[in-house]
């Protein structure tokens, strides 16, 4: 993944900070980084959000929203298995024929 790409998911995902850049970018690279070695599928982090911005990546290596993430991941990853194919027989037995008499309200009070 390139950097550029790091920077648009880091964007996405956190609050950037006004001041401090450079040491905000090297740390959520790293958590980033480790977090990328984890759930390789560069496509599930492009399309990655939550429902609100969080202050650092840090959150997503543990606990509650390492968890979401892992749900998120599965979800995203999953295959829906295939349907067996089942091969009936041969035809047993009468067919039913129901009468066709049409029933009025009367008939079916008495």
């Amino acid at each position: 993944m390139k950097h550029a790409d790091k920077k648009n998911i880091i964007e996405s995902l956190l609050i950037v900070p006004k001041s401090q850049k450079r040491l905000f970018w090297g740390r959520e690279i790293k958590h980033l980084n480790f977090l990328l070695k984890s759930f390789p599928c560069d496509l599930f982090w492009k399309g990655l959000s939550f429902s609100k911005q969080f202050e650092s990546l840090a959150l997503l290596r543990s606990g509650h929203f390492l968890k979401e993430l892992e749900k998120k991941y599965k979800r995203f990853n999953y295959k829906v298995p295939n349907k067996k194919e089942l091969k009936l027989g041969e035809k047993s037995g009468d067919d039913y024929i129901t009468s066709k008499t049409l029933k009025t309200k009367r008939d079916f009070l008495s």
